[in-house]
């Protein structure tokens, strides 16, 4: 196993430049406050309950973000363990879905698992930390697909060309 000592960081949009090539895996979840982000040349406006994952090699540039936005980064290699044994239809779906706003009913999962993933990412004593970190991140990303995935089949009620 790699040592992914340093798989995660808590950062603020203040700390990201403009226009960038994302290298890593990112999760965005909008609390409060807005955002424009542009993801591989498509623009989306970012309100509360607002998501977005980032796959690595997407392009990003974004206009404003405000401070209260929260991001949680996921190197390659953590990113490539946590996600070994997901379906690669998960990921396209990902890539074309990247932004979705959820109603508020929908975030209390995500925002516990949000609250989960950065106690345990400051717990630096758990010897256990990164195993529990990479099953954080497994039941994150389902739970995004499972209810992203929700609806996008009740907007599109013919279903989602994947």
């Amino acid at each position: 196993m790699q040592d992914t000592t340093n798989a995660t960081q808590l950062i603020t949009p203040k700390s990201c430049i403009h226009l960038f090539k994302l290298e890593d895996a990112c999760i965005f979840f909008c609390h409060s406050g807005k955002a424009r982000i542009e993801i591989d040349l498509l623009e989306y406006d970012i309100v509360p309950n607002t998501q977005i994952i980032f796959l690595p090699n997407s392009i990003i540039n974004y206009s404003y973000a405000s401070s209260d936005l929260s991001i949680i980064t996921f190197s390659n290699a953590f990113f490539q363990e946590a996600t070994v044994r997901l379906d690669p239809s998960f990921f396209h779906f990902l890539k074309e879905n990247p932004v979705v706003t959820l109603p508020a009913e929908r975030t209390r999962t995500i925002n516990g698992l949000i609250i989960a993933l950065e106690d345990l990412y400051k717990d630096k004593e758990n010897c256990f930390r990164l195993q529990i970190l990479r099953s954080y991140t497994q039941s994150f990303l389902l739970d995004i697909y499972d209810k992203t995935h929700c609806i996008f089949k009740q907007n599109h009620p013919g279903g989602i060309n994947r």
